[in-house]
């Protein structure tokens, strides 16, 4: 019975890559990823935590790797957590992002952004500046919309880390 389901489940999932989203070209895909982009930024400067964790699938194996030492956060319930803590303890965010870049796996059904974030934090009354932030996310497209399954951030070091 549970490979039955299992089949069933493929077939769904199949049947729906293979119909209207199979036929959306690159350039369509792009620019839903665009625009998902646009409103996860926005959602963000909002402090909009339901906003921002409806974009996000809360699956047990998602992963969120952050620029602090202890933000590898492995689960939903653990970046939910996270979200809502950063959320309440920023007082305004603005991002700027540049070298935004969408790929695609063949069969279209996840894609990954990279980017540059500038990103102006105030917490309290002390402003900071995070300069040059490197990002990327991962989507899945998953019941014909696509959510966050994955977030790196990395933050450059000055100079040559490793001579090679």
């Amino acid at each position: 019975m549970a490979l039955r389901i299992i089949v069933l489940k493929a077939k769904i999932k199949n049947s729906y890559l293979g119909s209207e989203f199979m036929k959306k070209t690159q350039a369509d895909l792009k620019n839903e990823i665009k625009i998902f982009f646009e409103k996860y930024i926005k959602t963000i400067e909002k402090k909009d935590f339901n906003a921002l964790s409806s974009m996000y699938a809360k699956k047990r194996n998602m992963l969120f790797i952050g620029t602090d030492i202890n933000e590898w956060l492995l689960g939903w319930p653990t970046v939910e957590k996270s979200l809502a803590v950063f959320l309440k303890t920023v007082t305004k965010i603005k991002y700027s992002c540049s070298k935004f870049n969408v790929n695609f796996s063949a069969d279209k059904s996840v894609a990954w952004i990279a980017y540059i974030a500038n990103i102006n934090v105030t917490i309290g009354k002390e402003k900071n500046f995070l300069d040059s932030i490197r990002t990327t996310i991962v989507l899945e497209n998953i019941d014909g919309g696509w959510l966050i399954t994955h977030t790196h951030s990395s933050m450059p070091v000055m100079g040559q880390a490793v001579e090679y």
